[in-house]
């Protein structure tokens, strides 16, 4: 058959097809070309005035000055019946209502006490929180504001603080600042950026610009927080806490893991895999240093916010550039083991146990041709890298006898007591319109349709309550004695 015989529709849809796959892959091309060169002419326009005129105002997020003062020692520290870790994943609001609502479920939870003690809850016997992205925004709200007693009815008002301060409709409230408090000025004039724009959001909802010397001291019903970042400066991960990094450092079963790396001629020198940098590290003062500069720099997701930039004081002329600390690990887990591993060998026969509070986003396995968008394959490639490092991390990490590990999952699928809730909560999803969640007959599905976002719906917002409600007695067990 000839080419004149072939059918006119057939080819018409051929070339409509080829013209719009051009459109969309150049569409994604030009977006990066545009905003490299719009990034280049700012930054030649800027960089005088910053410079010059300001005098580099803004430049830090740290007091170049201020040398490292330790605030917490972890050293002869009580642990009561047990060392107990939680690990929060990033997610946005999503991981950081979840957890809000996962530890508003855990005090309920039981522990036995010491011999001729009484029972206490589980969330009191908490030691670390180790956090990522949205969940530093809920960890550090915790840390901060937990009241220390242990009055019922206070829990009860705290707890409905915590849970509507998590679902407040921060991308709103960051826009609203920038166009009607002209923080648009500093962005224009000053190395100002938009990470400091979402962290005066959230000191203005809660925070009330608090520093890392404002955290109350480490002891029952506080944890120490760990709040986990990613530095693009050596490709290492980047602790905010008051104790020194070092301390991450020193166990034998991460000295030796570093010395049986065999790749060493593909990166520079200076860069240490299985490394923690802080503060002490750079010899940098963390007492003064706000906590919501912090959550920016663990929340900071390339191109959205920050980076958080910070002075190293032990190098002339040393910039540490600071981002999303899912980057390196989306759990904050390879912390607490780090730090658990070194506890224990001090301490043999202590027991410990880390908690994964996991909301992170749920995964799917595509059978069918997806077109993805440009935002889309940006997010699929980077959930295939978390997924990949926490395959190998978690089976690394269950190789360690001494350490418990139990995951408390957003999108754990279970009934129990709450199967009754649970049909409320997806009844009542059915009658509100969420572009988000949609309609969807299964609730853990819906859970599952929750977007990355720092904002959450009414409707998002009732998915997690039962989703943390149904982790929690499955994995935890109902509330009484626990172990």
């Amino acid at each position: 058959m000839d080419s004149s015989s072939e059918p006119r529709p057939k080819r018409s849809h051929g070339l409509v097809g080829l013209a719009l796959l051009a459109v969309v892959g150049a569409s994604g091309c030009i977006g990066a070309v545009a905003g490299t060169i719009i990034d280049t002419a700012q930054h030649a326009l800027q960089h005088p005035v910053h410079e010059y005129v300001f005098r580099g105002a803004y430049k830090f997020d740290n007091d170049p000055d201020a040398p490292w003062r330790q605030l917490e020692d972890e050293r002869g520290r009580d642990y009561g019946n047990a060392l107990v870790g939680v690990a929060v994943s990033g997610g946005g609001s999503r991981a950081a209502y979840f957890l809000a609502c996962v530890l508003d479920e855990m005090r309920r939870v039981q522990v036995a006490g010491a011999p001729g003690e009484p029972s206490r809850s589980l969330l009191d016997e908490v030691d670390y929180l180790s956090s990522v992205s949205g969940g530093s925004l809920a960890s550090a709200y915790y840390v901060l504001k937990r009241p220390p007693g242990a009055d019922a009815a206070e829990l009860d008002a705290f707890f409905a603080r915590y849970r509507t301060d998590m679902r407040k409709h921060f991308e709103v409230r960051s826009m609203a600042r920038t166009l009607f408090l002209f923080r648009w000025v500093p962005l224009v004039f000053t190395y100002y950026n938009r990470g400091r724009v979402m962290a005066s959001t959230w000191d203005a909802s809660f925070f009330d610009d608090a520093t890392f010397a404002d955290l109350p001291e480490p002891r029952p019903p506080h944890p120490s927080l760990i709040i986990n970042a990613t530095s693009y400066s050596s490709g290492q991960k980047f602790l905010f806490t008051r104790l020194p990094a070092s301390l991450f450092n020193e166990g034998s079963v991460f000295r030796e893991l570093r010395s049986r790396r065999f790749v060493t001629d593909g990166y520079d020198p200076a860069h240490q895999p299985l490394f923690s940098e802080g503060f002490d590290t750079i010899d940098s003062d963390i007492g003064d240093f706000e906590l919501s500069r912090a959550v920016v720099a663990s929340a900071g997701v390339p191109n959205l916010l920050g980076p958080v930039v910070i002075k190293d004081r032990t190098r002339e002329d040393a910039l540490v550039a600071l981002g999303d600390g899912g980057i390196y690990d989306n759990y904050g887990l390879e912390t607490l083991v780090q730090l658990f591993t070194r506890i224990l060998e001090e301490r043999p026969g202590l027991r410990a146990r880390i908690l994964v509070v996991d909301g992170s986003g749920y995964f799917s396995v595509e059978r069918d041709v997806i077109d993805y968008s440009v935002a889309g394959y940006a997010d699929r490639t980077a959930m295939i890298a978390w997924l990949r490092a926490a395959d190998y991390a978690e089976a690394l990490f269950r190789s360690l006898p001494e350490i418990r590990f139990q995951v408390l999952s957003l999108y754990h699928r279970g009934g129990g007591r709450f199967e009754t809730e649970r049909r409320g909560v997806q009844q009542a999803v059915g009658v509100v319109f969420d572009p988000v969640v949609g309609f969807f007959d299964d609730l853990n599905e819906s859970a599952r349709a929750i977007g990355t976002r720092f904002k959450l719906s009414d409707a998002n917002a009732a998915i997690i309550e039962a989703q943390a409600a149904i982790a929690v007695e499955a994995v935890l067990g109902a509330p009484g004695p626990s172990d």
